[in-house]
Order: structure tokens, then C-alpha cells, then sequence
């Protein structure tokens, strides 16, 4: 068993976590309901309460602001999660999958338990994707 990577169905902009803490948009994309990036993982307001309502270990949630340095737009439609769960590639044989838990690959890539990816299926947040393993990354073996 493996834990799936998990994804929006849209590629987002890339982020940039400035040293206010705000997340200022480095290049051309949408903002999506799910963004992971080095370092940050940002999920929309709505996804993120019904993340915490279900009280999952080791994960924190705190507004974030996305900036559009370009036209000096800031949005307050997401919230930052920290995911106190890394993981290399090489380890990825080697996690706990019981119950319902997130983790990062590299603190970049957002992976969920098989419970977990089973709830969000159920949710009404229909633009998450899943992939087992590495699949949908090159050169994986997984």
C-alpha cells in the first residue's frame, strides 16, 4: 500500500513566500483551490475547514494572503497548512498509512493516506486528484 499524491486538477501559479508571510504569485497561472509549492501548501477557505473540523494529527492551518505583486491585489482566500510529516522519496515504502494523514514529499509535494484520499473522493471538493505512489512522477520505479 502506498500513500497518493494528491493534486488540483488545474496547474496553479507558482508561489514565493515573501518575509511578511505573504504568498506573492512568481509566475503566469490561475489561483486554484489547492496550491503546494516548496515550502507551502495553501488550501481555499472552504477545503480548509472541513480539514480542520476532522482534527488531523500533526497538521496546522493560519490564514495566508495571496499577493499579485503586478496589479497590487492581495487575496485572502486560502489558508497555509503546515504538514509536520516529510518524507523522501526513497521512504516512500516505508510510512504509517493507517488512518486519515497528510504528508509532504521533499516539503513540496502533498500526499494523503488511502482513509484519507477515500474521505476527500466523498467531499464535495471535486477538483482534488489522486495518483498512487509516484506515478505521476518521472522516472519513478513506484
Amino acid at each position: 500500500m502506498l500513500p497518493f499524491y494528491t493534486y488540483c486538477e488545474q496547474h496553479a501559479a507558482r508561489l514565493y513566500q515573501l518575509k511578511d508571510g505573504r504568498f506573492q504569485i512568481i509566475d503566469s497561472g490561475p489561483i486554484t483551490p489547492l496550491m503546494c509549492g516548496p515550502g507551502y501548501v495553501l488550501l481555499e477557505n472552504h477545503l480548509a475547514a472541513f480539514l480542520q473540523e476532522k482534527e488531523i494529527e500533526r497538521v496546522a492551518f493560519q490564514p495566508a494572503v495571496i499577493w499579485n505583486r503586478r496589479e497590487n491585489i492581495e487575496f485572502q482566500t486560502h489558508q497555509f497548512m503546515a504538514v509536520n510529516h516529510y518524507f523522501s522519496s526513497s521512504q516512500v515504502h516505508d510510512l504509517n498509512l493507517r488512518g486519515e494523514r497528510f504528508f509532504t514529499m521533499s516539503d513540496e509535494y502533498l500526499f494523503v493516506t488511502p482513509a484519507l484520499k477515500e474521505c476527500l473522493e466523498k467531499s464535495p471538493f471535486n477538483y482534488l486528484r489522486f495518483s498512487e505512489g509516484l506515478s505521476e512522477f518521472v522516472g519513478s520505479n513506484t
